[in-house]
């Protein structure tokens, strides 16, 4: 009747996902927050020197616990400690961005929030139907509409590169009996 190996890293990140519940499993007998984020930092702790894309998941599984536990700086430590171990981990991200809003620590939120949609815009999409970034929808649109604007400058940028180098080789294409009226549908929405 052995449980799985403590030791084991993995095996405690999985009893973690399982006390921390989903839409599946809501049962009281089951869901129970504080044990989870318990199980999370010991999967961080026999992980530190095994992996260390699963230690960083686990400190951010740890403050996603945290999270909705209703513990907020706990929740910000251990997703601070996740980024530290992986910056590139987008859904710790994610959750320091949500966890940001929620404590009204809106310029360093929404700091986070431009590097994350730059990193994935699909993070855009999912703060349109999550409360903690409803609660400050003007803020988000103003990092959105930034993220935008940046982007069409960006595309005006090449645009412009290429227009010049199609201006210099339009002669030449021209002798090809290339057609370059399509060049002005191209251009055209750009200038919007």
């Amino acid at each position: 009747e052995r449980s799985g190996n403590r030791l084991e890293h993995r095996f405690h990140m999985l009893k973690g996902l399982i006390r921390l519940g989903s839409y599946r499993n809501s049962s009281e007998q089951i869901v129970d927050l504080d044990a989870a984020e318990a199980d999370f930092l010991a999967a961080a702790k026999y992980a530190e020197h095994i992996d260390n894309s699963d230690r960083a998941r686990s400190f951010g599984l740890a403050g996603w616990a945290a999270y909705c536990r209703g513990d907020m700086a706990a929740s910000e430590g251990y997703l601070s400690k996740s980024l530290e171990l992986n910056p590139l981990d987008l859904t710790s991200q994610f959750d320091l961005t949500k966890v940001l809003f929620h404590t009204s620590k809106h310029s360093s939120a929404m700091e986070r929030f431009a590097s994350l949609i730059r990193s994935d815009f699909h993070y855009g999409l999912r703060a349109a139907a999550d409360p903690d970034f409803l609660a400050n929808r003007d803020r988000v649109v103003e990092v959105i509409d930034s993220y935008r604007a940046d982007l069409q400058g960006d595309l005006r940028k090449r645009a412009t590169t290429y227009e010049a180098l199609l201006d210099g080789k339009s002669r030449i294409l021209q002798k090809r009996g290339v057609d370059l009226s399509a060049k002005a549908n191209f251009f055209d929405p750009l200038a919007r």
